[in-house]
């Protein structure tokens, strides 16, 4: 399944130095947009691959370590797409960054994993 949000999560050495109640009204933000995002969707059972790709409207540099998914993994869960963000689950996480200048965005694909879904059926 594919998730397309239509903003790009704020990097870490953005949201680093908010005020508690500024990070806190973004987190909500980020939670009501996919949450709303995912009504109708499927939820996947068992783990999945996930991966997110950043749209960036410019070509400026941008570092992987900065743009963590919180707000993005976090609603998914609690729209009760994937059971949990952990490593039990997501069983591989992968960001990659491209370029769109008339359609900056970010992209979520949710892939069941499936050797586990396999591992599952065998029982």
């Amino acid at each position: 399944m594919i998730i397309e949000i239509p903003d790009i999560h704020p990097s870490i050495n953005t949201w680093k130095n908010w005020h508690w109640a500024v990070f806190s009204k973004e987190k909500k933000r980020w939670a009501e947009m996919i949450g709303w995002l995912c009504k109708g969707l499927t939820p996947i059972e068992g783990k999945v691959f996930v991966t997110i790709t950043v749209y960036f409207g410019t070509k400026h540099r941008h570092d992987y370590d900065n743009y963590t998914p919180k707000f993005i993994l976090d609603p998914i869960v609690e729209a009760k797409l994937i059971a949990d963000d952990s490593s039990k689950v997501i069983t591989e996480l992968r960001l990659k960054f491209s370029y769109d200048k008339d359609h900056p965005r970010t992209e979520v694909l949710i892939e069941e994993d499936e050797k586990d879904k396999s591992e599952r059926m065998a029982f």
